[in-house]
């Protein structure tokens, strides 16, 4: 029995670690009244695109930084929009990373 759990054990490959290029934002305060942030971090620098919707999914909102740097980056956004549900959506580069709600209160 031994013998055969030691040669399986063999076949285990060490895990191979990734960095990642993005970690998910952190989106506060939420409920929001006329102002939201976003910080995030970001390895490589890449245009960053936060893109607001209401409820319906109408875009309402969209804010593009060309020049993010390498590291943790915030954008702070001033809203006049009407009270609700709104859904936001983060793309880096061409790829999109995060999404989430927020309430406007």
């Amino acid at each position: 029995r031994l013998n055969w759990l030691d040669t399986q054990m063999a076949l285990l490959a060490e895990p191979e670690y990734v960095e990642a290029d993005y970690f998910p934002p952190k989106v506060y305060p939420n409920p929001f009244n006329d102002r939201l942030t976003f910080e995030y971090y970001v390895r490589k620098e890449v245009p960053v695109s936060i893109q607001l919707y209401d409820a319906r999914g109408a875009l309402v909102l969209q804010h593009i930084d060309d020049g993010h740097s390498n590291g943790s980056n915030s954008t702070h956004l001033n809203t006049d929009l009407p009270n609700g549900l709104y859904f936001y959506r983060i793309l880096f580069g061409d790829k999109r990373e995060a999404a989430g709600k927020v309430v406007r209160n």
